[in-house]
C-alpha cells in the first residue's frame, strides 16, 4: 500500500470529506504522520527532497480538495433549502430526464440541469418528477427536457432514531427534491437513443421473464439480472432481507465481474485477440451498466472493470487497490455525499474485505498453494494404487470404477463450499459495523445462508441472462433456458424460509457506538496485518506456528464480534416521545434496562408501527417491549401496537384500565394478545406497577363512562424521589377537573399535554395543581384538529411551564440526572432545562 500514490491521495480526498462533514479535522493528523514516516523512509533510500516534498503537497491538495469539494455542495444544497423556504406556492422547473423507472402506477423521471422559474442559475443536484400512469400515458423519452409547474417537495430528516432519513439519503444520490402531480407545460422532445434503446430493451427482457417465469421469480431474476424493480414481491424482498442475502438482488461487483469475464471468455473461445476481447467485454458491460440504472455498487464496479481492461488493452497489470481508488475518487467527486450512502460504504467494504480479507484468512487456515499442490499430488498418487489394486479385482462391479470420479466430484463441491465460506466470511467481517450502523439487527444464520447459495449466483445469473435474450428469439427457448432459474429460486426460497423459522434467526442490536465500531475496525485489522506476516514465514516456520496460533486468533475475532454486537450504553432513565404526527407515542426506559410504552399510533402516518416505532426500537437494540399502556381506544392511541404485533415484534405484557370502555377496540386488542403470547393486565385507580427504580400508579378511571376520551387512564409515572411525569392520554376537561378536586396531586416534573394540546384539556384547575416544569404536545403540524390550540397552549405558559412541540422538535427525549433534566431534540438542538426541586416538592 505505501507504494500506492494514487491510492494514498484518494485516501486524503476521503479525509478531507469525513473530516468538513462531521467535523473531526484532527483525523488528518494519526494518517499524515504515518504517511511522512513512509516518506521518509523514501527518502533515506533515494536522498531526494522530490520524494519527500512532492508527495506531501499532493497528500495536503488532495485532502483540501476534498474538503473545499464537499462544502460546496453543502453550501449549494443549504442556498436551495433556503431558497424554498422563501418561496411558496406553485413553482416552474425545467429539467431534463436522464433516468425513468415505473413504479405503483407512477412513471418517475429523474431530472438534471434542474432550474426553477426565477432563479438564475442551475442547480448541482437532480430532481424527481412523478407521473400517474394508466394504459394510455406514454413515457417521454430519455433526453426530454421537461417544463412543469408544481409545488416542490423538499426531503426532511429523519425525526425520530432510528428513522429513514430521506434528506441524506436523497442527497447521497444528488437529488434534492420531488415534485408530485405537477402540471406539465411543454417538453423539447431529444431523445437519447443509446440509453432510451437500452431502455426499452430491458423492457423487453423483463415481459420474458414474466411470461416464461411465476410473478415472483420473474420479478427477482429481473432485478438481479436487469436492475428491474418494479416486479419485486413484498414478502420474497422481506424473506431475502431476514436471511441476510439481500445484497444478491442488487447488481454489484459479482455481477459486473461474472457478465464481462464470461463475455470476454467467449470472445476468446471463438478466436478473437485478447485486446479485442477486452474492449468489446468493456462497451458490452458499460452497456449493461447504462441498462440497469448505474446505481452506486454498479459504477463503482464498471469502473473498474474499465481500469482492468484497459490494462490488458495497453498491456499493463491490474491492481484492485488502484483501481478501486479511481472509482471512488470518480464517485466523490461527483457526489461527496455519498460518503453518508449506506449502499457505497457496503460496495467498498465487501471488495477490501474480499480482495484481501479472503486471502489472508483463507492462506493462514488453509496454507498456501505449493502446500495444497503437494497434498493433491500426494492424493493422486494415493488414488492411482487403488486404481490399480481395484483393476485386479475382475469380478467387481462396474460401478466401483466409478467410485474414483465420485470421490472427485465431492472433492470439488466440498472445495467450492470452503472457497465461499471463506468469501461470505470476509465479507461480514468487513461489513458488519456499516450493517448494524444502519440495520440496527443482524441475521446469525446469514453467513451458513450465504455459504449455501452463493454457489449457485453464477448459475442464476448465467441462465437468466441467457434466457431472457433467447426468448426474444424463441420463447420456448426461453423458458427451456429459465426452467434452472424457477428451480434455483425456489431452493433459495426454502433455505431462506427453514432458517427465518429457527429460533434466534434475527437479533435486534441496536446501533453501535462509534466507539466500538472504530475499536473493531482496529482489532479485525491487526489480526489480518497479523496473519499477514504470519504467512510470509517460510514454510516450516508457518508450520510451527499457525496450529498454534490458530485459536487465539479466532478467539480475538469471535471476541470482536460479540463486542461489536453486544457492548451498549449501559441503561438509564429515560422518556422519548416519538413523532408519530397526529397520535401519541412515548418510549421509557428504567436504570434497570426495562422498557415501558405509552400508547403509540397516529391517524395521519400510514403504517406508523412499521416506519417510525418499530426502527426506533430496533436502533436502541430494544428487542422487546416489557410492558405496553393504552390509554384509551382511539386509534391514534394504539395503531402502531397492532402493526408491530402482525409484524412479529415481541410485547411481554398489556396494560389497560380496568375500566376501559368494552367496545369492538378494547376486544380487539385483548384478542390480539391473546393471538401473540401477550399477557393482559387490568389495572384500576390506585394500584400502581413498580419496578426497583420507577412505578406507574393509575389516577383514573374510577368508573366505565361513555365518553372514550373522558375515559382514559391517567398515570403518573415517579421515578427516584423527585422526578413525576403525568400521562393523561385525551382526558377531557371536565374529567380534569374532576381529578383535581378529588386527588392530591403532586407538583410535577413533566407534563404530557392531554389530548395533543386540545383546547377542550389542558385545564386551568389541573395545570394549578399539578404546575409542571416541562410540557410536552405530541401533534402533526398540519391536522384537521387545530392542534394544539391556542387557548391550551396560553394556559399552560401560564402555569410556568416550558413547552416543546414533537410537530417543531421531532421526537423529544428526556434525561434526568440528579437536579437537572436533560431535554434533547431530535431535529433543533439541545438544551438544559434546570429543575427547582423546592418548587416541585411544594
Amino acid at each position: 500500500m505505501t507504494n500506492r500514490s494514487l491510492l494514498w491521495f484518494v485516501l486524503f480526498f476521503l479525509l478531507g470529506i469525513i473530516g468538513t462533514k462531521w467535523g473531526c479535522m484532527w483525523i488528518l493528523i494519526p494518517i499524515l504522520a504515518f504517511y511522512l514516516w513512509e516518506r521518509i523512509r523514501a527518502f533515506r533510500e533515494n536522498k531526494k527532497w522530490v520524494f519527500l516534498l512532492a508527495p506531501l503537497l499532493l497528500a495536503l491538495l488532495f485532502f483540501t480538495a476534498g474538503h473545499m469539494r464537499y462544502d460546496n455542495q453543502r453550501q449549494a444544497f443549504q442556498e436551495f433549502d433556503e431558497y424554498l423556504a422563501k418561496e411558496s406556492g406553485t413553482l416552474k422547473i425545467k429539467g431534463t430526464i436522464i433516468k425513468k423507472e415505473e413504479k405503483n402506477e407512477q412513471i418517475i423521471y429523474e431530472l438534471n440541469h434542474v432550474q426553477i422559474e426565477g432563479h438564475k442559475n442551475y442547480f448541482p443536484y437532480h430532481a424527481l418528477f412523478y407521473v400517474e400512469a394508466d394504459v394510455h400515458t406514454e413515457s417521454y423519452s430519455i433526453g426530454t427536457t421537461i417544463f412543469a409547474s408544481g409545488s416542490i417537495r423538499p426531503f426532511v430528516g429523519a425525526t425520530n432514531d432510528g428513522n429513514f432519513d430521506a434528506k441524506e439519503y436523497y442527497n447521497s444520490k444528488k437529488i434534492a427534491f420531488a415534485m408530485r402531480n405537477a402540471k406539465l407545460l411543454s417538453i423539447q422532445a431529444r431523445t437519447n437513443v443509446l440509453i432510451e434503446n437500452l431502455y426499452h430493451f430491458k423492457k423487453k427482457i423483463t415481459e420474458v421473464y414474466l411470461k416464461s417465469l411465476n410473478q415472483e421469480e420473474a420479478g427477482v431474476i429481473a432485478l438481479m439480472a436487469l436492475g428491474e424493480k418494479e416486479f419485486l414481491d413484498d414478502d420474497i424482498k422481506k424473506l431475502y432481507q431476514q436471511s441476510g442475502i439481500s445484497h444478491v438482488l442488487a447488481i454489484s461487483g459479482l455481477h459486473i465481474s461474472l457478465i464481462g469475464s464470461g463475455v470476454v471468455r467467449l470472445l476468446q473461445l471463438l478466436r478473437f485477440g485478447k485486446r479485442s476481447s477486452a474492449l468489446f467485454g468493456l462497451v458490452f458491460v458499460c452497456c449493461f451498466g447504462l441498462m440497469s440504472g448505474l446505481g452506486i455498487a454498479t459504477f463503482r464496479a464498471v469502473c473498474m472493470f474499465f481500469v482492468m481492461s484497459g490494462g490488458k488493452c495497453l498491456g499493463r497489470g491490474y491492481d484492485t487497490l488502484t483501481a478501486l481508488a479511481v472509482a471512488m475518487l470518480i464517485q466523490l467527486w461527483d457526489n461527496p455525499f455519498l460518503i453518508a450512502n449506506v449502499g457505497f460504504l457496503l460496495s467498498y467494504t465487501a471488495v477490501l474485505g474480499v480482495v484481501y480479507g479472503n486471502g489472508i484468512l483463507k492462506k493462514f487456515y488453509q496454507g498456501d498453494k505449493q502446500q495444497k499442490w503437494k497434498q493433491k499430488q500426494k492424493r493422486k498418487k494415493q488414488e492411482k494404487e487403488r486404481e490399480l489394486q481395484k483393476q485386479k479385482q475382475r469380478n467387481t462391479i462396474r460401478a466401483v470404477s466409478l467410485l474414483p470420479y465420485l470421490q472427485l466430484a465431492m472433492q470439488k463441491v466440498f472445495q467450492l463450499a470452503k472457497e465461499t465460506f471463506f468469501i461470505s466470511l470476509s465479507i461480514q467481517i468487513a461489513t458488519l459495523p456499516i450493517l448494524l450502523y444502519f440495520f440496527y439487527e443482524f441475521p446469525p444464520y446469514s453467513l451458513l445462508i450465504n455459504s449455501i447459495l452463493l454457489p449457485l449466483i453464477g448459475l442464476l445469473l448465467g441462465f437468466g441472462i441467457l434466457g431472457g435474450l433467447t426468448g426474444l428469439i424463441h420463447p420456448v427457448l426461453g423458458q427451456i433456458l429459465l426452467w434452472p432459474c424457477e428451480r434455483i429460486l425456489n431452493w433459495n426460497e426454502a433455505i431462506c424460509s427453514l432458517f427465518t423459522k429457527l429460533p434466534g434467526s434475527m437479533w435486534i442490536t441496536g446501533k453501535p457506538p462509534g466507539w466500538v465500531m472504530i475499536g473493531y475496525y482496529g482489532v479485525v485489522l491487526g489480526v489480518l496485518v497479523f496473519m499477514w506476516r504470519v504467512n510470509e514465514k517460510t514454510e516450516e516456520e508457518k508450520e510451527q506456528c499457525s496450529n498454534l496460533l490458530k485459536i487465539p486468533v479466532t478467539s480475538i475475532l469471535c471476541f470482536s464480534f460479540f463486542a461489536l454486537i453486544l457492548i451498549r450504553p449501559a441503561p438509564v432513565f429515560s422518556i422519548d416521545f416519538l413523532d408519530v404526527g397526529q397520535g401519541d407515542g412515548s418510549c421509557i426506559e428504567t436504570q434497570e434496562g426495562k422498557h415501558f410504552f405509552i400508547d403509540g399510533g397516529s391517524s395521519s402516518v400510514t403504517e406508523v408501527g412499521k416506519y417510525r416505532i418499530l426502527p426506533y426500537l430496533k436502533s436502541h437494540g430494544i428487542a422487546a417491549i416489557d410492558g405496553w399502556f393504552i390509554s384509551h381506544g382511539d386509534s391514534d392511541h394504539y395503531s402502531g401496537l397492532l402493526e408491530l404485533w402482525d409484524l412479529g415484534y415481541s410485547v411481554k405484557s398489556l396494560i389497560l384500565s380496568e375500566h376501559m370502555i368494552h367496545d369492538s377496540t378494547r376486544q380487539e386488542l385483548e384478542d390480539m394478545a391473546k393471538v401473540h403470547g401477550t399477557k393482559l393486565y387490568y389495572m384500576h385507580p390506585g394500584q400502581s406497577l413498580s419496578t426497583k427504580s420507577l412505578s406507574f400508579l393509575c389516577l383514573a378511571p374510577k368508573e366505565e363512562g361513555r365518553d372514550t376520551n373522558g375515559n382514559s387512564m391517567v398515570l403518573l409515572l415517579t421515578e427516584g424521589k423527585d422526578f413525576r411525569a403525568f400521562f393523561g392520554g385525551d382526558l377531557t376537561e371536565e374529567e380534569e377537573r374532576k381529578l383535581a378536586r378529588e386527588e392530591q396531586l403532586p407538583k410535577l416534573t413533566l407534563f404530557k399535554a392531554n389530548h395533543h394540546g386540545s383546547k377542550t384539556s389542558n385545564s386551568t384547575e389541573l395545570l394549578k395543581s399539578l404546575s409542571p416544569a416541562l410540557t410536552i404536545i405530541s401533534c402533526a403540524e398540519r391536522n384537521s384538529y387545530g392542534h394544539p390550540s391556542k387557548e391550551a397552549v396560553t394556559r399552560i405558559e401560564e402555569s410556568g411551564s416550558q413547552i416543546f412541540y414533537t410537530m417543531k422538535s421531532g421526537q423529544i427525549s428526556i434525561r434526568e440526572r440528579g437536579g437537572h433534566m436533560w431535554v434533547k431534540e431530535k431535529v433543533v438542538s439541545l438544551y438544559n432545562v434546570t429543575v427547582q426541586r423546592e418548587n416541585a416538592e411544594q
